[in-house]
């Protein structure tokens, strides 16, 4: 048996009282909200893989300004994995 097995689910207490107000569990109302932001990244890394694509087939781009456009959006990806990876732990 863990040790976090005894203890009493918190969502099934009532609410504490104190002298700076009411306490109230709100981990649904947060998880919620994770979740949503949790698709907004979702969708920001599509939009930027969808936006890696335009530039590769872009004809007006040199090679210079393509790999540059390329190298940054990729910089940016990265950056959405390691922030997601970072709000799961």
């Amino acid at each position: 048996m863990a040790l976090f097995d005894e203890l009493p689910d918190p969502r099934r207490q009532r609410p504490v009282e104190s002298s700076l107000g009411t306490s109230v569990d709100r981990r649904e109302e947060f998880e919620e909200l994770a979740n949503k932001a949790a698709d907004s990244t979702d969708a920001e890394h599509a939009f930027l893989e969808n936006k890696i694509e335009l530039v590769r087939s872009d004809p007006h781009l040199s090679d210079d300004a393509r790999a540059r456009a390329i190298s940054d959006l990729q910089r940016r990806l990265r950056f959405l994995a390691d922030h997601k990876q970072s709000s799961r732990e």
